[in-house]
């Protein structure tokens, strides 16, 4: 079965969805599901965090990011309780050109790399930083749909398309 990564496809594919698609009853929760696919979705961006890590495609410390922003930086990484300030304007060039996302906490990040905390980290791969940003976008709307709030779709109707149905 497809479904659109959409909180909102999710949301109606366990409601008779599944059911259709695999002709049997499917028993699963919008909570449930969102749970589940939130916790995959982190396992899969710990996997390519540290991957990143141990080809030498990521950045770590402030200074060596300004650099690679200037450069070589695919996806600026900023935890969302991060100083924001410490990257000034390389930060607001990133943003806008669409290469900085906000993902976990400096202690997340640090607990995945084994320091105290990690404010920042750029990945220097564009592999690994394009599937970073779609977990990323993915991981909001499994937290939208076990939060309940995925009523709607900001594309317009739910799975209106054929293979999401």
């Amino acid at each position: 079965a497809h479904v659109h990564p959409v909180a909102a496809c999710l949301s109606k594919a366990c409601g008779k969805g599944f059911g259709r698609s695999f002709h049997a009853k499917i028993g699963v929760s919008e909570t449930v599901l969102g749970q589940d696919l939130a916790q995959a979705v982190e396992r899969r961006l710990t996997g390519l965090f540290l991957s990143a890590r141990r080809t030498h495609g990521l950045v770590f410390g402030i200074e060596p990011i300004l650099e690679s922003l200037k450069g070589s930086a695919m996806l600026l990484i900023c935890a969302v309780d991060a100083r924001l300030e410490r990257l000034g304007t390389e930060l607001t060039h990133a943003v806008s050109e669409g290469r900085a996302i906000a993902y976990g906490t400096a202690q997340q990040h640090g607990e995945i790399f084994g320091h105290d905390t990690v404010e920042f980290f750029a990945i220097l791969s564009e592999n690994i930083a394009r599937e970073v940003s779609g977990l990323v976008a993915l991981l909001a709307e499994a937290h939208k749909l076990s939060a309940g709030t995925s009523i709607g779709s900001s594309r317009g109707e739910a799975c209106r398309f054929p293979e999401g149905r």
